[in-house]
């Protein structure tokens, strides 16, 4: 993983940048992998956006299909719930 992001020095921590291509096409570097990445591409089809082509580390869009409006089209994350072991919902205090 070092090496690949050698490769990639504009990067930064926690961010998945576009990259305008041409005036009609636009690359969102997701490093997510393959499957992921057509799982994405996949649903953003659906969704009506225009995916030209997605690889391991990225999806390829057509401008025409508003890239800056992915966003709305992509699931909500779920907020992670905590973890409560049973033995530590009871106290002897609890009803």
């Amino acid at each position: 993983m070092d090496e690949l992001c050698a490769d990639f020095p504009w990067l930064t921590a926690g961010a998945t940048p576009l990259e305008r291509l041409s005036p009609t096409r636009t690359r969102w570097w997701t490093f997510a992998g393959l499957k992921a990445n057509a799982t994405l591409a996949d649903h953003l089809s659906a969704a009506g956006s225009l995916v030209a082509s997605r690889d391991n580390l990225s999806l390829t869009f057509e401008t025409a299909s508003g890239v800056l409006s992915l966003q709305e089209h992509l699931p909500t994350p779920a907020v992670p719930k905590p973890c409560v072991p049973p033995a530590w919902r009871r106290t002897p205090w609890s009803p």
